[in-house]
């Protein structure tokens, strides 16, 4: 019993699906893919009669005009009378794209010099904290080199040139 409900859902839906490409295809008078056309299967197949196809055709042209008369009003108010406006309004048109065109290039031309200056300050600042970074590692000067203020003074070694005379040489 199972396998007969399968079957009978399966069948169903394979011809709701090919009846609703057809009634598409007949509404608009276009076929569909993957449609099957009424030559080549006449199962489940009932023409629409002329004057029912006239109806939805002109139902649908219906819904289409009022889109269209707006689009031609709007078209119409933008009219010329003369042809020297038209010509005008085309140098006007061609002026402003030039200077979208200049702006928008100055403003790349200012982005990039702004990214340059950044780039250069990020360097300097990577520069600036190496050699703080080495600073902090570099040897003590001063001092502090001699082991800080409170270190003793180191006792030099007496050589030759630096010996003390006393007395005749």
């Amino acid at each position: 019993m199972n396998l007969t409900k399968q079957k009978i859902k399966k069948k169903v839906v394979n011809t709701v699906e090919t009846l609703s490409n057809e009634v598409r295809g007949q509404i608009t008078g276009k076929e569909r893919a993957g449609s099957v056309t009424p030559e080549n299967r006449t199962e489940n197949y009932t023409a629409l009669s002329g004057s029912v196809l006239d109806t939805i055709r002109e139902q649908f042209q219906k819904q289409e005009e009022p889109e269209l008369d707006e689009v031609r009003r709007k078209l119409a108010e933008h009219a010329d009378e003369n042809p020297q406006v038209a010509i005008k309004r085309q140098f006007e048109y061609m002026r402003r794209e030039e200077k979208q065109a200049v702006e928008s290039r100055k403003q790349e031309e200012m982005e990039r010099k702004q990214k340059e200056e950044e780039e250069i300050l990020q360097k300097a600042r990577e520069d600036e904290q190496t050699r703080q970074a080495n600073a902090t590692q570099a040897e003590p000067q001063g001092k502090e080199q001699r082991g800080g203020l409170f270190a003793r003074k180191r006792k030099h070694k007496q050589t030759i040139e630096n010996k003390p005379s006393f007395g005749k040489q």
